[in-house]
């Protein structure tokens, strides 16, 4: 995504620990006529000139989920990117723009007033927020396993000793139980890996971003 950086993120940290994953969900303007992803591709496919998705920018969550779903579905849904998710999400619901996938606490709030609708999650896992949404995978999409991640990277070369003692301790907070909970209401799912499994994770995670990016021949620079 970006062509000039002064790093690399596969040589150049120690992953110590993965805290949290933040899984999308999939938001609608309730007056669309459409109730579940399935419904939705076919409103798309129908209304080519209508199908647009808001997103924070190009190489956002957002972004990726959309074009994922373009894959997925076969559609040609128009990316519009707006200076944050807040905008679309405003955009989304004034009916300027069909639809945004975004970070489940800044949509949940919208999502419970009613002011948008929400069709499904990005995760593979169930939101502890909203347990009775459907996940992408329930909705027909195999590998549709996405989510913004938060950890801890620490310089590369770090003591093994060092970053294992460091893990132990991260993740010994992240199970406590309020910190559980204060997660859980934001719409996090707590994480708990080993630096090692967390080091295969970023790994996955830049290269199959990494041949989406290169098949779209998108650039942030």
């Amino acid at each position: 995504l970006f062509k000039k950086l002064n790093y690399d993120l596969k040589k150049d940290f120690s992953p110590v620990a993965l805290i949290a994953k933040v899984p999308n969900v999939l938001v609608v303007n309730p007056k669309l006529p459409v109730n579940n992803v399935k419904e939705l591709v076919e409103y798309v496919k129908k209304n080519k000139d209508k199908a647009t998705y808001a997103s924070s920018g190009i190489g956002s969550s957002q972004f990726l989920c959309g074009e994922q779903l373009n894959q997925d579905a076969d559609t040609q849904i128009l990316h519009v990117p707006f200076k944050g998710s807040a905008p679309g999400l405003t955009a989304v619901m004034a009916g300027d723009v069909l639809m945004e996938f975004d970070n489940m606490p800044s949509a949940w709030p919208f999502i419970s007033s009613g002011k948008l609708k929400a069709l499904a999650v990005t995760s593979k896992e169930k939101s502890a927020v909203a347990p009775q949404l459907p996940t992408m995978i329930e909705s027909g999409f195999k590998d549709f396993d996405i989510s913004s991640w938060f950890g801890v990277l620490a310089p590369a070369g770090m003591p093994k000793e060092d970053v294992e003692l460091l893990n132990k301790a991260i993740l010994k907070v992240v199970a406590k139980p309020e910190v559980q909970k204060q997660l859980a209401d934001q719409g996090a799912i707590p994480q708990n890996m080993t630096p090692e499994q967390f080091g295969s994770f970023i790994n996955d995670e830049v290269d199959r971003w990494g041949a989406l990016i290169t098949k779209l021949g998108v650039s942030a620079n």
